[in-house]
Formats: C-alpha cells, sequence, structure tokens
C-alpha cells in the first residue's frame, strides 16, 4: 500500500468516550479510538486517565496505511514541504480534498 502524508488536526473527544483526529487538509482519519477499549494505566491518586496521545496539530504525519504512522520531521536547513512529503494530500488538487 502506498504511502499518505497528512496535515494533524485538532483533537475531538466526543462524550468521553469516543476520541478522533483527522486531516486538516483532506478530512482522512488519523486516529479513532473508542476509548471504553483502549487500556491506559490508571492514575495512583484515582483521578480519571487521560486519553491515549494524539499527533501534534500541525504536524506532517506520514502512514502506510497498515501499522506504521510517523511524523515527518523537517531537517535543518530550507526544506520545500513537496520535497519532504511528495505524497503529501496538500499536494493534491484542491478540488478533489475539498
Amino acid at each position: 500500500m502506498a504511502s499518505e502524508a497528512h496535515v494533524a488536526g485538532v483533537e475531538v473527544v466526543w462524550d468521553g468516550r469516543y476520541q478522533r483526529q483527522r486531516c486538516s487538509w483532506c478530512g482522512k482519519t488519523l486516529i479513532d479510538y473508542d476509548l471504553q477499549r483502549v487500556a491506559v494505566l490508571l492514575p495512583e491518586d484515582g483521578s480519571d486517565p487521560t486519553p491515549p496521545a494524539v499527533w501534534p496539530v500541525g504536524a506532517i504525519v506520514r502512514t502506510d496505511g497498515g501499522f506504521s504512522t510517523v511524523v515527518i520531521e523537517p531537517a535543518e536547513g530550507d526544506i520545500k514541504v513537496a520535497e519532504l512529503a511528495p505524497d503529501a494530500c496538500f499536494l493534491l488538487d484542491p478540488a478533489v480534498t475539498a
């Protein structure tokens, strides 16, 4: 499966149960959890556990469509986004992602 790069959007937790994060540009789902089905450590102080971590808003996230997803870190210097992520959804024709 081909890789795709996306721009991480804002995380939303609905009703304390569902956690979702989508691409800010094209809307593809990057994270989609039912928090009642996710195992987390309970805080020793008895407080409610926090949801799993999400991608930083604005980060360029590359996924291979399977189990591998990583944040693309720009190297030192001036790098064009097209060189950094030639598979990015935001390089597609805007009509495709509108």
